[in-house]
């Protein structure tokens, strides 16, 4: 039966090519499928001495702290009194611990800090443990592992998920013996992309001065700090579990790309742990600094917007034809036919709910006021409906930078791998790719000729994202030194 399954993955496999056209063989994600696979098998070299050293590290920082969440949450609420201990009101999220991490000399904020640390320690042992174990690191990936076609970690460890800190990225040598590692990322790349999707000319104006958007926007999060300060926390930085990512550059980072990327306020709130009223100042002062992002969002909105109240909450529901997909700068769709459905069928459901539902007595408080019972599944249904609509606005949003840069990394990737000669070989190049990252192990004899391809594929794009840069390093001993 095992013969017999696999044998009929390459019947079917047949049958499919034939079913869509006999489509033209050689596509970017075809060729990097295959690439993937090879080079998997291969691996790339590690410093398995270094890597125990840091796991070591991390053994200590779990040693004697909680992590699993009915635990963590007595280890937090033992220094806590009776009131205090509603802030955790069940749950031992990072952004809880994190606000609970703000209390000055409070022996609970440092044990929060302490849970916030075994738990990424914990993260890291996982991997450590992996790489240790095969003794190299074999990076797996679905090409098109997100419906904006970027590639995602798999096969059990996920190259995507090792800490950018330069102590864990030194363990990477990846250049296998005999071979020149060569590599480097975009410059602000999902800015540039931004930039060139929105037109916004006043961020155009912004990147060109070499100022960084993030630090700019953390100033508005926190207020009292200089875009100085934050700059300094560029790298690494002092690690403080105050702030989500350890270091306010970081939080500016994450709330810019979360507002360019359909959130507000709200999501610096829920994920940050931002005041609301600073939230609030930092979303006013980033759209008035760049409001050709904010048309972008309207835009969106428009498309995606199936349903409104004209007017006002507690009012008629109004229901408008949505847009099916949308477009990539390069023409990659990412379609919504089934959420677009499922709203469709949840707010004809809550337009007109069965006889059942109608006859049933009885009313119940909701939002402070008092509804009937079937007023109140009707308000469900609408609510879960708005929540599919605002979560295919951010979709939407995400994909129109995203999905480019996925193309851009790509195509450079598969411009690379055109230097593997066809069948049986020894390497000679060797590509790694992780989001705006690109690394290579490198044949001697064709570095300057790898070089050159990557610099004239990036060029190419030029036309269509003007602030595209990418800095190429040659002979780097370790991924850390990229």
């Amino acid at each position: 039966m095992a013969i017999k399954y696999a044998g009929d993955d390459v019947k079917y496999l047949r049958e499919l090519y034939h079913y869509f056209g006999d489509p033209e063989v050689g596509d970017t994600d075809s060729e990097l499928a295959t690439m993937v696979a090879v080079v998997r098998w291969k691996g790339f070299s590690v410093d398995c001495d270094k890597l125990s050293e840091l796991r070591t590290q991390a053994k200590e920082r779990v040693a004697n702290t909680p992590t699993a969440p009915s635990t963590a949450k007595k280890y937090v609420q033992q220094h806590m009194n009776e009131f205090e201990q509603t802030i955790i009101k069940g749950s031992t999220k990072k952004v809880v611990l994190q606000e609970i991490a703000k209390w000055e000399d409070h022996p609970a904020a440092k044990a929060a800090q302490e849970v916030i640390s075994a738990r990424q320690a914990q993260k890291e042992i996982d991997i450590y443990d992996k790489l240790i174990a095969a003794g190299r690191f074999h990076a797996g990936f679905r090409i098109i592992g997100t419906k904006s076609t970027r590639m995602s970690g798999s096969d059990g460890l996920n190259p995507q998920g090792i800490k950018k800190d330069n102590k864990v990225r030194s363990c990477f040598g990846l250049a296998p013996e005999g071979m020149i590692l060569c590599g480097g990322d975009f410059d602000a790349f999902e800015v540039s992309l931004a930039e060139a999707v929105y037109n916004d000319s006043q961020l155009r104006e912004v990147l060109l001065t070499g100022k960084k958007v993030h630090a700019l926007f953390a100033v508005a999060m926190y207020p009292g700090s200089t875009y100085e300060e934050i700059m300094e926390e560029e790298e690494v930085g002092d690690f403080n579990p105050i702030y989500t990512n350890g270091t306010r550059y970081k939080d500016g980072k994450q709330g810019f790309f979360g507002k360019i990327y359909g959130g507000d306020y709200n999501t610096m709130v829920m994920k940050l742990g931002i005041p609301e009223e600073d939230a609030m100042q930092a979303e006013a002062a980033f759209e008035r600094q760049f409001p050709g992002v904010s048309r972008a969002r309207g835009r969106i909105q428009d498309m995606f917007c199936c349903m409104s109240q004209p007017a006002g909450l507690g009012t008629q529901v109004v229901w408008k034809e949505p847009q099916e997909y949308i477009e990539s700068m390069f023409g990659f769709r990412r379609y919504f036919t089934l959420e677009n459905q499922i709203c469709k069928a949840l707010y004809n459901l809550a337009q007109k709910p069965p006889k059942e539902w109608r006859n049933i007595r009885g009313k119940i408080l909701r939002r402070e006021r008092a509804q009937t019972i079937n007023g109140a599944t009707m308000s469900g249904l609408f609510g879960a409906a708005f929540s599919i609509q605002s979560q295919n606005m951010r979709a939407a949003s995400n994909h129109e930078i995203q999905s480019a840069g996925a193309t851009i990394t790509k195509e450079v990737q598969e411009a690379i791998w055109e230097h593997q000669p066809i069948g049986v070989h020894d390497f000679k190049v060797m590509p790694l790719n992780i989001h705006d990252e690109l690394m290579v192990a490198v044949s001697p004899d064709l570095v300057t000729q790898v070089e050159k391809t990557v610099m004239n594929k990036v060029e190419e794009y030029k036309c269509k994202v003007p602030l595209l840069g990418l800095k190429w390093k040659v002979g780097i001993d370790s991924w850390g030194e990229k």
